[in-house]
């Protein structure tokens, strides 16, 4: 093909139809509930009540020491727009909905949001698949995001602190919410 721009085309496509770059990641195998173990049954056993002991829990903390609760959400720019002006930390994951690597990222972000109290506002941002909004393009595009599974840890004051490409362990992300959460 001697057609430069159609050369460039036809690799272009066909990158995109292998995954441009992804790499599978197999899927854990399920465990089947009979191979689970069973807890044994509790049976209290000898319980003594506390005495004269202040049970109430409610105010262990001053205020300025409780930690607001993380989100994790799809992108929306209205959802962003408010955890920007809130001066929110921001957590942006760029992800692809064909890429088998962001499907087994998926979990693993879920869960450290499920458990990760900073205030921080997460936020799953489509790129580069049928689901990817104008709004979405845009935010990649002022990014220069290029690749999905891309990750961008932005602090208070608006300033992109850390900017991660490819698989994140749970260890990983939380030590870096750490960071802009402080």
């Amino acid at each position: 093909m001697s057609n430069p721009f159609l050369r460039g085309l036809l690799m272009v496509g066909v990158a995109s139809l292998l995954g441009a770059g992804c790499q599978p990641t197999p899927a854990p195998a399920p465990i089947k509930p009979e191979a689970m173990e069973k807890p044994a049954a509790m049976e209290p056993k000898d319980v003594m009540e506390p005495k004269d002991v202040d049970t109430d829990t409610s105010n262990t903390e001053p205020d300025s020491m409780k930690r607001e609760a993380s989100t994790f959400e799809d992108f929306t720019q209205a959802a962003y727009e408010k955890a920007l002006q809130q001066k929110k930390p921001i957590y942006l994951y760029f992800h692809a909905n064909w890429c088998p690597t962001c499907k087994a990222q998926d979990p693993i972000v879920n869960s450290v949001f499920s458990e990760y109290a900073g205030g921080v506002a997460g936020f799953r941002v489509s790129y580069n698949d049928s689901a990817t909004s104008d709004e979405e393009r845009a935010l990649a595009k002022t990014f220069s995001v290029t690749y999905q599974h891309t990750f961008f840890y932005i602090d208070r004051a608006g300033k992109t602190v850390k900017k991660t490409v490819g698989s994140q362990t749970k260890e990983q992300i939380t030590a870096d919410l750490n960071t802009i959460s402080q």
